[in-house]
């Protein structure tokens, strides 16, 4: 997988969990790293530390919040009553930093509104450039008005490797090229099947989208 050289990190908590060996390796090479809530008991397990905790600290041990604390970890505590979810005010705070280059950890598995939830965030944060990497998942948006195009290969694929591409908004228009089924400006439905499992042919793939906004998505 190929990272930005400059990136920050946001760590979350979702069921599926982060390898030690994953987030070890994406904390050292960030700039600055987030947890959003439990993300920071992947981090902790770890024997790493954010350079902020934010969320409304409901599913954080006490332990591993006093842990943060004591090891004099910023917090950005808000209600736990509130309109937005902790990944909503992570992605704020990286916004805050001028961040342009953003990596995801622990926000996949668990309930499906809640990862409908996050895949949205990512098309609305595509300003960020965001990456989502977990254990088994890999999701990078497109969007035509902002980042319109990507090689495979930038993602870490090779030829042979399937990948998917959901449109997220309608009037989506795709293109892929150097794959095993390729489309030529073709308008591609909300959530569509069409997009699903494709085949990298081509070190040169690439994956363009003319109007609207798309998902890249590749399960590892």
């Amino acid at each position: 997988m190929q990272y930005p050289s400059v990136y920050t990190l946001i760590v979350a908590g979702a069921p599926s969990g982060v390898p030690a060996s994953l987030l070890s390796g994406l904390v050292a090479k960030a700039s600055y790293v987030i947890a959003a809530d439990s993300g920071a008991v992947s981090l902790e397990a770890a024997g790493l530390l954010p350079d902020i905790l934010v969320g409304d600290m409901d599913s954080i041990p006490a332990a591993v919040l006093a842990a943060m604390e004591e090891a004099g970890v910023p917090l950005r505590q808000v209600p736990a009553r509130k309109d937005f979810t902790d990944l909503e005010l992570a992605l704020d705070v990286a916004r805050e930093r001028g961040t342009t280059n953003l990596v995801l950890c622990g926000v996949t598995g668990g309930r499906l509104d809640q990862q409908l939830a996050v895949l949205g965030d990512l098309i609305r944060a595509v300003d960020l450039n965001p990456l989502l990497v977990d254990r088994d998942e890999l999701v990078f948006p497109l969007s035509a008005a902002v980042r319109p195009s990507v090689r495979l290969a930038e993602l870490g694929l090779e030829p042979g490797h399937t990948f998917s591409v959901l449109s997220a908004c309608e009037g989506t228009c795709v293109s892929e090229t150097g794959v095993r089924y390729p489309l030529c400006e073709h308008n591609i439905e909300v959530f569509s099947g069409l997009g699903v499992s494709n085949v990298m042919e081509s070190a040169d793939a690439v994956v363009t989208c003319h109007s609207g906004a798309l998902l890249v998505m590749v399960s590892r």
